[in-house]
């Protein structure tokens, strides 16, 4: 059967075996009694096994077109089998039975929503149901995240490209079981499929747990992109995607934990994979701020004052007769049948499912339904309190119905507005205090890494300088509130603090050098007496060893750095060294008995 419900018409010619009576998305709203019945096919797997890094062909370099990134990442994928049955391949589908059942590509620029997480650019492009070799459409409640890398270094290959290709996966009909949830690169990140639906990307089989309780992401490689930046991304968003799915740090997994191949393979080479679950874990619990609310593109939205998180909207219903479910998807039960020219007030958006009422939810499909931005309120006297964004900025308003300005407090964190009303974010000097906004609006505190280097903000968020305590360590921060490294020259002292910025102490070993830090950091010199022995610590504070000539005398300091006294034998000769350390020469009374040592400090034996 063949539909024409959109831009595209595809028509597949494999046949989908029937594990239940759950109705083909895109046709199966319209009305009560549809005759068509499609479920999940169970016997297609998913492998998306990548190719070792060092076997991917050299990338040329320079900016690339999009076709040239679509087909770079075509060829990469050629034998991908992200399901890890074998049943990965590069054909058209084949025909299973006599029916053939068609579906729509829908327009890809009215599938997309954008929006940031944790301050980074996000768009939610889930792919169209139909194909389950990409998104195969199994419900989900995910247990685990898998971190891939796509072992693409050509130059385009990032996350938009990769939500490109899956997309025309998708729709063109070509067969892979490879598919994932999200694609992430050092600028953006881009969501694939529902994190309620599996997909085909651990490689353990189509009943594995990699493949069926695992959110899978995507970290791009492409040569022209920033790969740290990307696994720092990468964090934030596990992060964010761990607390809305209420999934632990110990349930992070590699995809070579699923089925053995290596991947993530830069993570998995350089030894970083625990500190990529401490980073992560470390955002979770230090918080990214609060998102604001995704956005159709190309839209400008008002809040809506029940959901102030949804586009202000209004769904009217133009086919004869439409289910009305309790929930948003096809396998929650009918409650009632919605009739034409019913129009509703839109209270909250979820996988292309619209909530009408409380615990009524309709799916959207320009076959039987029609949306209307910013649709009025039904009660006049009801004043929207919440973000609306418009020419490219995001506003606050109040439940006055006055635009908000300076500092406001949404949802737990505090925003500032303003003169003009307008969100602001980055670096802001208000009141004389420096602060941080992110790109979600949100005022940061605690560390932050902004630029390359790293700041501290109070609980009040305002940048601090100079001497901190914090957390029981000392950090100095310049005068811009960069933490600083290193050796350091501070008020005429000197001091070291480590690669965390922290100020060390004591004994330390640096460059190859032992040093003493007083108890207030300070590098000491000269002579020093620590810990009951004497020490001589030059001029740049390294300690010295060995023979040394000291203020005119020589004195012997063992390979610990401690100055000797008494008699000592060195290099196979004895020398008597007095109690301040020195080395003596000429008649000397030791003991009540004479002894003659030469220029050199060495004792000659038998000279009276």
């Amino acid at each position: 059967m063949t539909r024409n419900l959109g831009k595209y018409v595809i028509t597949l010619t494999t046949g989908l075996t029937l594990l239940s009576t759950v109705p083909l998305t895109t046709l199966a709203e319209e009305s009560v009694n549809q005759p068509n019945q499609l479920s999940i096919a169970d016997g297609e797997k998913d492998a998306h096994v990548h190719g070792d890094i060092e076997t991917v062909k050299e990338a040329k370099t320079g900016k690339v077109t999009e076709a040239e990134a679509l087909k770079n990442i075509e060829n990469a994928f050629k034998d991908v089998d992200g399901k890890g049955d074998g049943s990965s391949r590069s054909m058209q589908p084949q025909m299973r039975s006599s029916n053939r059942i068609g579906y729509s590509a829908a327009d890809p620029s009215a599938t997309k929503k954008s929006g940031t997480i944790s301050g980074i650019p996000f768009v939610e492009w889930i792919i169209p149901a139909g194909n389950t070799d990409i998104r195969p459409a199994n419900p989900m409640k995910a247990k685990y995240i898998t971190i891939h890398e796509t072992a693409n270094t050509a130059p385009g290959a990032n996350a938009e490209s990769h939500a490109k290709y899956l997309y025309n996966q998708a729709t063109s009909g070509t067969v892979r079981t490879a598919s994932w949830h999200f694609t992430v690169d050092d600028k953006e990140i881009y969501q694939h499929l529902p994190t309620n639906e599996n997909g085909w990307h651990a490689g353990d089989g189509g009943t594995g747990t990699g493949n069926r309780e695992s959110i899978g992401i995507e970290i791009a490689v492409n040569q022209d992109g920033d790969y740290n930046k990307a696994v720092e991304n990468a964090k934030k968003l596990v992060a964010h995607l761990m607390k809305q799915e209420g999934i632990s740090a110990s349930n992070l997994r590699r995809h070579e934990q699923w089925s053995g191949k290596k991947c993530p393979d830069i993570i998995i080479t350089r030894g970083t994979w625990n500190s990529f679950v401490e980073g992560a874990n470390g955002y979770l619990n230090g918080g990214t701020g609060t998102n604001p609310p995704l956005v159709d593109e190309k839209e400008d939205v008002d809040g809506n004052e029940t959901n102030p998180a949804e586009p202000n909207i209004e769904l009217e219903i133009t086919g004869t007769s439409v289910n009305v479910r309790s929930g948003a998807g096809v396998n929650y039960g009918v409650v009632r049948i919605a009739k034409k020219g019913e129009k509703y007030k839109v209270l909250s958006i979820k996988d292309g499912w619209y909530e009408i009422k409380k615990g009524e939810w309709v799916k959207y499909d320009p076959s039987w339904s029609k949306l209307t931005n910013n649709a009025q309120d039904k009660d006049p006297n009801t004043t929207k309190e919440g973000w609306v964004f418009k020419n490219n900025n995001w506003y606050y308003t109040n439940s006055d119905g006055k635009m908000a300005t300076g500092w406001k407090n949404v949802g737990g964190a505090w925003y500032y507005l303003n003169s003009s009303g307008a969100m602001v974010t980055g670096w802001q000097s208000i009141g004389g205090a420096w602060y941080y906004l992110n790109s979600s609006g949100a005022m940061v505190t605690g560390w932050q890494s902004i630029g390359g280097a790293w700041y501290y903000l109070h609980s009040e968020g305002a940048m601090v300088t100079g001497w901190q305590s914090i957390g029981g360590k000392w950090y100095y921060l310049n005068s811009s509130g960069a933490m600083v490294t290193g050796w350091q020259s501070i008020g005429g002292k000197w001091y070291y603090l480590n690669g965390e910025g922290a100020m060390l102490t004591g004994w330390q070993s640096i460059g190859g050098k032992w040093y003493y830090l007083n108890g207030e950091g300070a590098m000491l010199t000269g002579w020093q007496s620590i810990g009951g022995k004497w020490y001589y610590l030059n001029g740049e504070g390294a300690m010295l060893t060995g023979w040394q000539s000291i203020g005119g005398k020589w004195y012997y300091l063992n390979g610990e750095g401690a100055m000797l006294t008494g008699w000592q034998s060195i290099g196979g000769k004895w020398y008597y060294l007095n109690g301040e350390g020195a080395m003596l020469t000429g008649w000397q009374s030791i003991g009540g008995n004479k002894y003659y040592f030469d220029q050199s400090g060495s004792w000659i034996e038998g000279k009276l």
